[in-house]
């Protein structure tokens, strides 16, 4: 009778194992899809952050950046490393930021917009600003920013015509 026991203890003790297995591998398995997913999602987010503020370019010396939508800090470096390089690497002019397009212009990204629009200028690149809403000018001049080594213009149009006219001229 004990030797029935353990044979059906040992039974159950192998059948509590394989379902461990079975769980285990079914674990395993949503760990990869959940790092597939999450591989995914980031890719998914590197394209959003590129669609939001591509850089395009107009001239060899002149490119537009249209901003789109709410940029966080995370966005915001982005923007600044990819907008420094690209000028670093193709010797840019001038750059026409349009920021006709964002959602919320707020102290921070004031900020940091006009910290990658110095460095441009230092790095020998003008920098223009062009569809500045109302609120955008109210935050700018909240923060008492100056705006002496900035050009701003009303439309793309009038910012395109007068960066090719200054790159020709």
């Amino acid at each position: 009778q004990q030797l029935t026991e353990h044979q059906h203890l040992l039974e159950q003790q192998e059948l509590l194992n394989r379902n461990l297995r079975e769980s285990l591998d079914q674990v395993r398995q949503r760990e990869q899809e959940l790092r597939a997913e999450q591989a995914h999602s980031l890719d998914l987010m590197r394209t959003v952050d590129e669609l939001v503020a591509p850089i395009i370019p107009i001239t060899d010396d002149l490119v537009v950046v249209p901003l789109v939508g709410t940029f966080n800090q995370t966005r915001l470096a982005v923007l600044a490393d990819d907008l420094l390089k690209y000028v670093g690497r193709q010797q840019i002019q001038v750059i026409i930021l349009d920021v006709t397009g964002l959602l919320t212009f707020d102290t921070a990204t004031a900020q940091a917009l006009l910290m990658v629009m110095e460095s441009c200028r230092l790095m020998g690149t003008e920098t223009m600003l062009v569809g500045v809403q109302p609120e955008i000018a109210q935050t700018i001049i909240g923060l008492g920013i100056e705006l002496r080594h900035i050009t701003t213009r009303a439309t793309l149009q009038e910012a395109i015509s007068a960066a090719t006219a200054r790159v020709r001229g």
